[in-house]
């Protein structure tokens, strides 16, 4: 992990909690190093048997919903009105 930190110019950071299986991994610095070193970090705990899935970057999520709706949606032309038909979208409930 020091060698990581230091070939990438972030700070690393193991989080194990007591008792629980699962571990975390905390990575500082400035925001491209970070990035870097985010895209890095599967292939350096490959060796050791712990696979990661790739890093998920703020945003990511919208882009494929976004990309996933476009793909369910489908056109629809009513009396020369051309609609996209979608799947229903929950609306927040009034407070009364």
């Amino acid at each position: 992990v020091d060698q990581f930190s230091m070939t990438h110019e972030v700070r690393t950071e193991l989080n194990c909690p007591d008792g629980w299986p699962q571990f975390s991994i905390v990575l500082s610095g400035d925001s491209s190093s970070v990035a870097t070193a985010r895209k890095a970090l599967p292939a350096m705990l490959k060796p050791f048997g712990l696979e990661i899935p790739g890093p998920k970057v703020k945003g990511d999520a919208e882009v494929e919903a976004a990309a996933k709706l476009e793909e369910e949606a489908e056109t629809v032309e009513v009396e020369g009105l051309v609609m996209k038909s979608m799947e229903r979208r929950e609306r927040p409930s009034r407070r009364r």
